[in-house]
């Protein structure tokens, strides 16, 4: 609002089309601390206490378990600011046709996808090194990139954040697709970004596992 206030704001965005980018920023990540960051800090933590045999010798497969108890309530506050932030803005963009509604729905689920991709790399990391933590903090760095759109950036950075490391999925994308300014061909490249992230979080994940020796050897 400070910004709007006094400047002529974010060029090529309004004060609620950068609401509304905002918003989808503080929704994509507090979902993903609500749902998936606590993989990385648990996986550590029972490692390290010699607790994560108990996994082993349950029936479900050892990914779906660390998910199931990756829950966080910290990050429920910060879906539902993100949340309202988006519903307000929608409706003073009045953007609630069907395909530019879906098409958001669907950017932002990509982004969740590749949230929990990153930190099943990350929670991995922690079966074959003794703190894997340091690597989170790329999401740390990553958050700041996230909070203006990707257009403010060089065409490298930009790319990286598109199809490399997608962290643009979090609010540029989402936001340029309900606004009806994403390209078919862009959505089918995230989507293929987001696809081969996740396969390669799997098979890190099952070599991780293979490496991983009880406690006290």
């Amino acid at each position: 609002a400070l910004i709007y206030a006094n400047t002529n704001g974010i060029a090529g965005w309004t004060f609620w089309e950068f609401m509304l980018f905002q918003g989808t920023g503080v929704f994509v990540w507090g979902l993903s601390e609500f749902a998936v960051f606590s993989i990385v800090w648990r996986n550590m933590e029972m490692i390290r206490r010699g607790t994560f045999d108990r996994m082993l010798v349950t029936p479900f497969r050892t990914l779906i378990l660390s998910t199931l108890h990756a829950i966080d309530l910290d990050g429920f506050p910060r879906m539902l600011v993100g949340l309202v932030l988006i519903v307000m803005s929608i409706i003073k963009l009045s953007r609630t046709g069907f395909f530019s509604v879906t098409a958001y729905v669907f950017a932002v689920l990509l982004a969740f996808i590749f949230m929990y991709s990153f930190s099943i790399i990350v929670g991995a990391l922690a079966f074959l090194v003794t703190k894997s933590f340091g690597l989170f903090s790329i999401f740390m760095t990553a958050e700041e990139y996230t909070r203006f759109p990707l257009t403010v950036y060089g065409p490298t950075i930009g790319f990286v954040l598109s199809f490399v490391l997608p962290f643009g999925l979090a609010s540029f994308y989402p936001a340029q697709a309900i606004l009806g300014r994403l390209a078919w061909s862009t959505v089918g490249g995230l989507t293929l970004s987001v696809a081969i992230f996740f396969g390669i979080a799997l098979l890190f994940w099952c070599y991780a596992m293979k490496k991983y020796t009880s406690a006290g050897g």
